[in-house]
Formats: structure tokens, C-alpha cells, sequence
């Protein structure tokens, strides 16, 4: 039976986690695995709000484990609010347990052929950038700052004439138009 291909476009879609653990793939790789239900897409303008999809699929979220993936596995951890300080307290028979089943997410859909050529779903937690922490000049560095480079903006706060743009409105005085 051929592939009908992705169902799902690519983008952010709202999604409910339905269960999670942690497992073995056939690999011998440990993973963390959610399983979600795929509610609708995302409203970029309105964070809390989402566009019901008619059809809500369940969708599985692989993590491999290993030492080249755990830099982007503890990011999407840390999106889904993840408090723990070891990889146990994911799976539901932990004493320490943090579930995420029930709760709503952002994920990502991306498309990808598989090895077949077959376009497929990839599924993934959608992670927020973190801006980078800003931290401010100390008066003695603005000083600084300014000595060095100051000259390129001298005389950027003065008044400067007006300057017409094509379309703009121009008023005219009649009583200074000579005739």
C-alpha cells in the first residue's frame, strides 16, 4: 500500500500528552517517549489559543538518549517544565515521578523522507528560544564607549530640516507665492 504521505502540515500544533516513558529502541539506544494527541494548530498571536484540528491523531515523540543527542534532549525537557535531576523521574514508576500526561504542549511537525523516499511526520517538543541575557554597561564603560566612538553620532540630536517623501502632503502658504 503506497504512502498517502504527512496528514499533518509542518508548523506548531497544540498537542496533549496521553503518556510518556522511558524505554529501549530496537537500536539498544535509551529514549523518552511521549505519545500526544495532536488537538490543533497553534495560534501564534494568542499563546493560550489553538485552531481545533477536525481530526486529532495520536503521534509518538521519540528523544534518543545518548551522548551526541542530550544537548537538545534536556532543552525540550526543560520546555515541557521538567524539574527533575535525573532521567528516572520520567518514567511513571519512579517514586519521584513528574508526569506530563494530560497537559498541553507545543510541538513541532516536520517533514522528512524516510528511507524508502516516503514523506513522513517527525514530531518534536517545539522549544522556545531563550533570548540571551542582556547584561547592562557600567557608567564607566558607556563613558568608554563613547570617547572611542562618540564622534559618529555627534550631532544626531539636533533638529533637522524636514525631508519630502513622493506622495507626501505638501502644505503651501498662497500669500508667499509671488504672481
Amino acid at each position: 500500500m503506497a504512502s498517502k504521505g504527512p496528514h499533518y502540515d509542518q508548523g506548531i500544533h497544540v498537542g496533549e500528552v496521553l503518556q510518556q516513558g522511558l524505554t529501549k529502541a530496537a537500536t539498544g539506544t535509551f529514549q523518552f517517549v511521549l505519545t500526544i494527541r495532536v488537538l490543533g494548530v497553534a495560534d501564534p498571536r494568542d499563546p493560550t489559543s489553538y485552531t481545533p484540528h477536525r481530526n486529532q491523531f495520536q503521534r509518538s515523540i521519540y528523544m534518543a538518549i545518548t551522548e551526541k543527542t542530550v544537548e537538545y534532549v534536556v532543552p525540550s525537557l526543560e520546555t515541557l517544565g521538567y524539574e527533575g535531576s535525573t532521567f528516572g523521574a520520567l518514567d511513571p514508576g519512579h517514586p519521584e515521578h513528574q508526569s506530563f500526561v494530560g497537559k498541553t504542549f507545543d510541538f513541532l511537525c516536520t517533514h522528512e523522507a524516510d528511507q524508502e523516499g516516503n514523506m513522513r511526520e517527525r514530531w518534536s517538543v517545539a522549544r522556545t528560544a531563550k533570548l540571551p541575557e542582556l547584561k547592562p554597561l557600567e557608567s564607566r564603560e558607556m563613558r568608554q564607549l563613547d570617547a572611542l566612538f562618540g564622534k559618529a553620532l555627534a550631532g544626531k540630536g539636533k533638529k533637522k530640516e524636514p525631508v519630502l517623501v513622493p506622495g507626501d502632503a505638501l502644505e503651501i502658504d498662497e500669500s508667499e507665492i509671488p504672481f
